[in-house]
Order: structure tokens, then C-alpha cells, then sequence
């Protein structure tokens, strides 16, 4: 049934900030619980790599095409709104959305939706990414590089929540490969200036092979963590 379907959104409070990796990992996790799980990538400008690496994990399985997970992908490297005025293509419709990622939820018991940029990327005239997340009534999880700002960003997100009706929310602190002194202390501050939010950590991991198959070693490592968002 669609309202037993868990839904994730995952968010940045940057671009680069490892939204794609979270997620991927999320679905290892799903997966390896033995869900059905799906990841999915509404909006993307640009690129599609993300949408392509979700795509990638389901890797064996009858599962949608690159078109079906990313259906709304514009050419230029832009907020999605901004790419659509410069493209002159229409943006998508908000309950046109919504009722896309409804239907997911009918078909899984894990719906992951990677967003893009953070809670404020303006999707269209009159939505953003927090609208999105807001309407679903989804779990939230914004994501952040671990390393020096990483309170600053996490407390920007946090004052946006705040005014919104979400009331499941976590940050996760992306490991850098190389982290600065900020690392020790990040966790516990962000924790303490974002009371009502879960803080968890995932330290950096290296390369990981495109198909999938490294998340789900790194996916049963981090088990713990993970567990405590589904």
C-alpha cells in the first residue's frame, strides 16, 4: 500500500556534498534487507551521472529505465527552474511530481528520492526542493561534506526545516578524503545546534566501483547508521 511505503528524500546543503553516495547506499541497505527498494532522481541539470549511478545499483533487477527514475533533466548546469526559462521548456507541475513519486510508492517499499541541490533549488515558479519533501510527508536527510563549515550549513538547513511540517529529519556528515581538525568536533556541535534532527557520520570510503557492488560491502559496515533512517 502506498502509505506503508517508506520515502527518503535526500538533499545537500551544498553541490558535491555526496547526496548521490548517501543514496546509493541507502538502497544497499534497503536491498540487503531484503526490500524492495528504488532509487530515483526527479530533477537534474546538467549531466545525468547521478541518475545513471542509481540507475547502475539496480543492477540484475527488472527495473525502470534512465528516463523513468530521471524524467525531468535539463541540458545546462543550472537550478532546474533557471534551465527550463533558458530552454523555454515548461517546468513540471507540483502535484505533477508529487503524483509521479506517489506511484513509486505503490510499486516499493523503499522509495529513495535524490534531489537536487539542496531545500531551496527552485524546481519551478512556485516550488522548491522543500515543498517536494514537505507535501510527501517524507523522511528527511540532508547531507553534508565533513569538514570546516559543515555547522554553518547543517544550522542553515535546520532554521529552513524549522518553519516547515517535517518531523523526521537527519544530517548526515559525508567523510572527506583528506578532513581538517573541524572533523573531531563537527558531529557532536551540529547535534547540539540541531536538537530535533538525528546527526549521524559516515567517513570517506575510497573509490567505489560504479555498478553498485562496493556499496553494499560499505553499506553493511555502516549497517548501524543507516538502520536508524528505515
Amino acid at each position: 500500500m502506498a502509505h506503508d511505503a517508506t520515502l527518503v528524500c535526500v538533499l545537500g546543503a551544498d553541490t558535491g556534498v555526496g547526496k548521490t553516495t548517501v543514496t546509493r547506499l541507502l538502497l544497499a541497505h534497503a536491498r540487503s534487507r531484503g526490500l524492495s527498494a528504488v532509487g530515483l532522481k526527479p530533477f537534474s541539470s546538467g549531466g545525468r551521472q547521478d541518475a545513471i549511478a542509481l540507475r547502475d545499483c539496480l543492477h540484475g533487477s527488472v527495473e525502470p529505465s534512465l528516463q523513468q527514475i530521471n524524467p525531468w533533466h535539463q541540458e545546462e548546469p543550472l537550478a532546474p527552474l533557471l534551465a527550463a526559462r533558458r530552454s523555454g521548456q515548461p517546468s513540471p507541475q507540483l502535484e505533477q511530481v508529487l503524483n509521479w513519486i506517489r506511484d513509486h510508492r505503490l510499486r516499493y517499499q523503499i522509495v529513495l528520492v535524490e534531489g537536487v541541490g539542496g531545500l531551496l533549488t527552485p524546481i519551478a515558479e512556485t516550488f522548491s526542493m522543500l515543498d517536494v519533501v514537505e507535501e510527501l510527508g517524507s523522511t528527511l536527510v540532508v547531507v553534508v561534506r565533513n569538514r570546516l563549515g559543515a555547522i554553518n550549513q547543517a544550522r542553515l538547513c535546520y532554521e529552513v526545516s524549522a518553519k516547515s511540517r517535517l518531523e523526521q529529519c537527519f544530517v548526515i556528515l559525508s567523510g572527506v578524503k583528506e578532513g581538517d581538525i573541524s572533523v573531531k568536533t563537527n558531529l557532536e556541535a551540529i547535534q547540539e545546534f540541531c536538537p530535533r534532527w538525528t546527526a549521524l557520520d559516515i567517513p570517506f570510503e575510497g573509490e567505489i566501483h560504479a555498478e553498485g557492488l562496493g556499496f553494499r560491502t560499505i553499506a553493511k559496515k555502516f549497517k548501524k547508521t543507516l538502520a536508524q533512517i528505515f
